[in-house]
């Protein structure tokens, strides 16, 4: 199935990282993806329920809430827990990515990646739902 084949699939992007935020954007819309985004952890729960995104990209370095805080609160909530969740982190220890799998994340990459990996991942994760 090609990318572009789920038009209008909703992404939203918790990345607080200008540059990422960017570059992300741009790839994923030309995928046929819409985007959403926000910086902080403590402003994904009320986007979550205002956009109903059919994945979440998530950092763990976030300002006022981690990444796995925010992951953990997401899976623990009956009505959001469903929602695919993928770590998307410059965090690469074992104990980290072991740490965001126990906290639900349906998937874990690192960064650097590359742009067919993450397509890859994406499609797994929507195909899943």
């Amino acid at each position: 199935m090609a990318a572009d084949a789920s038009p209008g699939r909703k992404i939203l992007l918790v990345e607080d990282e200008p540059n990422v935020i960017e570059l992300m954007t741009i790839f994923l819309t030309r995928k046929g993806y819409e985007i959403h985004n926000v910086i902080e952890g403590t402003e994904v729960f009320d986007k979550v329920r205002e956009i109903r995104p059919d994945l979440i990209i998530l950092d763990i370095m976030l300002p006022k809430l981690n990444g796995f805080e925010v992951c953990s609160r997401l899976k623990s909530d009956p009505s959001l827990k469903n929602i695919p969740v993928m770590i998307l982190s410059a965090l690469v220890q074992k104990s980290e990515i072991e740490m965001g799998v126990r906290m639900g994340a349906d998937m874990y990459m690192t960064k650097p990646f590359h742009n067919a990996e993450l397509i890859s991942n994406i499609e797994k994760l929507l195909g899943q739902k």
